[in-house]
């Protein structure tokens, strides 16, 4: 028969671990600058598309290739961690910090790297190929599900394995590209397609807040606990 010491001793590991696994500080400030990133890539591949003089061309497919490089740099942990580290610690600098970290072996680091590699070159190439018509530019969310969904389990396997509450991101992206092949939800004209694009970071958020407020709920929890 447990004691009471033992029972309260279960809640505080309990409570340690939601909160750990809860605690997104870092996705989301990772989530920020990939967004900025994506979006900067987008555009330029939309203008690039668009334009037919090759002295603005050039320079923007330069620029292009310095935020592909980027996108790189902060899809492999091994690169980012430090400054990610850095800037969450400024911004959540009051909850400290928590050792919640994931060992990767070799053989996970050399796949993600190659998820990495596919993820970056097909969002420039999903973008190009839809505006220049090569497909019904409505399907260009759905395409892009098809190498974003296993880039983002692949992350989520890795290093966070423990926390469920990320799989929400890819699941409702999944779902986002089933309904639109079936016209369920609003699409934006080729006018606006940057929009239908949003929603990688619209469930991302969504997700990583969810998370946080989880893992904030715990924290409140433990520190009442831990007051008793």
């Amino acid at each position: 028969m447990k004691t009471s010491n033992e029972e309260d001793l279960q809640k505080v590991n309990k409570l340690m671990r939601n909160y750990s696994t809860n605690r997104p500080h870092t996705a989301i400030v990772s989530l920020i600058i990939f967004g900025f990133l994506f979006f900067s890539m987008f555009g330029l591949s939309t203008f690039i598309g668009k334009s037919n003089s090759l002295i603005i061309i050039i320079p923007a497919v330069l620029f292009l290739t310095c935020i592909s490089i980027g996108l790189i740099f902060f899809s492999i942990p091994k690169y980012n961690r430090q400054l990610l580290s850095y800037i969450t610690l400024t911004i959540f600098k009051k909850e400290g910090i928590v050792n919640n970290q994931i060992l990767i072996s070799p053989a996970k680091k050399k796949i993600m790297a190659i998820s990495a590699g596919i993820f970056i070159i097909c969002v420039p190439l999903n973008v190009l190929l839809g505006f220049f018509n090569l497909y019904d530019p409505r399907y260009m969310q759905p395409i892009s599900a098809i190498y974003v969904v296993p880039f983002m389990l692949v992350i989520i396997f890795f290093t966070h394995p423990i926390a469920k509450i990320n799989l929400i991101w890819p699941i409702l992206y999944a779902v986002h590209a089933v309904l639109t092949i079936f016209k369920i939800p609003v699409f934006f004209d080729s006018q606006y397609l940057l929009l239908n694009m949003s929603s990688i970071f619209i469930y991302g958020l969504f997700t990583l807040l969810i998370s946080f407020f989880v893992g904030q709920i715990n924290l409140q929890k433990l520190k009442s606990k831990l007051a008793e």
